[in-house]
């Protein structure tokens, strides 16, 4: 799992991630919050993973909280994933 969120981390939605030891921070850059209502729905999609999952705005960027538990490389792949993939749909909706 942590070959596969190094890699999906160095997709351009995503500016940096920070580590200690309670949590994992993921910051979104401008590629992501480009596209209207992408933070909407991206709210609504991690809004299942209740409390472990922080969701900030700060000067139109994105700041994503990810508390660690047992399984915390698993949500941090989870939640990734489902980032990721709003991204691309909206990219592909771009194109078109």
């Amino acid at each position: 799992k942590l070959r596969k969120i190094k890699i999906i981390l160095l997709k351009e939605e995503f500016s940096d991630f920070t580590e200690d030891k309670n949590s994992f921070t993921i910051y979104l850059n401008d590629n992501f919050t480009r596209f209207d209502g992408i933070g909407s729905k991206l709210f609504i999609k991690l809004m299942g993973y209740n409390k472990d999952v922080l969701i900030k705005t700060v000067n139109k960027n994105i700041k994503i909280v990810i508390t660690k538990g047992d399984n915390y490389l698993d949500l941090i792949y989870s939640v990734l994933s489902n980032i990721d993939n709003l991204y691309d749909s909206y990219i592909k909706n771009e194109i078109r």
